[in-house]
């Protein structure tokens, strides 16, 4: 009986060492794929950063359309001298030039302040997502974003809804 005894445990040891070696080195752990572009567009810090942007544009176009109406007004008033008041022409260009610099500065701020919450996004995204794929024991993901690097996969490998949430539920946890 003790040797029959031996044997078994012998069999479940060397069945548990061969499953551990099968599992760890031969068992493909998952892949998946997210669409980058949906990811981006759902995060909540896309969001965020979107409003505030739009804050900081809609202000300076109230700036550049107050400026515009100055320069009507000055236009009509040299129009209206015939371009005899040197001193008053002199005013409409100046406010020409100031509106167009303020023109170019304010696109160029819009240009900086996008590609910096872009950055700050994608940052954040790509944490969140290692921090996902190392929490769910993902092998490798893949981000998908529609320059042809990924030609094809299944869609049961698309694991961009539930990165959204839990990027999100991250990103919630984050702010509070």
């Amino acid at each position: 009986m003790n040797k029959n005894f031996s044997l078994i445990i012998s069999a479940i040891a060397l069945a548990a060492v061969v499953w551990f070696a099968v599992d760890r080195y031969f068992v493909q752990k998952p892949v998946a794929y997210i669409r980058l572009q949906k990811v981006f567009g759902e995060f909540e810090m896309s969001k965020e950063y979107e409003k505030k942007l739009s804050i900081v544009k809609n202000a300076r176009q109230t700036v550049i359309d107050s400026m515009t109406l100055n320069l009507k007004s000055l236009a009509r008033q040299v129009e209206a001298t015939g371009e005899k008041d040197k001193i008053l022409v002199g005013r409409y260009l100046d406010a020409r030039d100031v509106l167009l610099q303020r023109k170019e500065q304010f696109d160029e701020d819009n240009t900086a302040t996008l590609q910096e919450y872009n950055n700050e996004i994608n940052k954040q995204i790509s944490q969140y997502t290692q921090d996902y794929g190392k929490e769910y024991k993902f092998k490798i993901i893949f981000g998908a974003d529609g320059s042809g690097t990924m030609m094809y996969a299944e869609d049961n490998l698309d694991i961009t809804e539930k990165v959204i949430q839990y990027i999100n539920k991250r990103y919630a946890g984050k702010r509070n």
